[in-house]
């Protein structure tokens, strides 16, 4: 069951969080790669690097969710065409704010969050697993 947070700032939160979980997906991924490398297993590197991919499109799109939910807060459209640049004072403004609200959430909103965000897919059993 997914849950639709109704505010722009739960659904900021819900983005930040994801990215969040999705940059710690990708590190493992990174990993795995590497051991799969240094073994020597390149069935398990392919199917690391898709898995890569697939996560890397998603921390995307948690990334653009994000700031469509930042500029809706601030009361600004942002135009997808022209894709403008921001401001390193934006950025910087925009990452003290989702940190802020990320670091002061009560373990029962992380609960929450993590009942909402979408689930990891399985690791591969079998030969694919690496030995490490």
């Amino acid at each position: 069951m997914s849950v639709t947070p109704d505010s722009p700032e739960d659904r900021l939160r819900l983005s930040a969080y994801n990215a969040e979980r999705l940059v710690a997906v990708l590190a493992t991924l990174a990993d795995r790669i590497d051991q799969a490398v240094s073994n020597r297993n390149q069935e398990l590197v392919d199917h690391y690097q898709r898995e890569f991919q697939k996560a890397s499109l998603k921390f995307m799109g948690n990334v653009e969710a994000l700031l469509d939910e930042y500029y809706l807060m601030r009361g600004r459209k942002r135009s997808r065409i022209a894709n403008e640049p921001l401001e390193p004072r934006e950025l910087e403004e925009i990452y003290a704010s989702v940190r802020r609200m990320i670091d002061l959430l009560p373990p029962e909103e992380v609960q929450r969050l993590e009942a909402a965000s979408p689930q990891r897919s399985p690791l591969p059993k079998g030969r694919l697993d690496v030995k490490g």
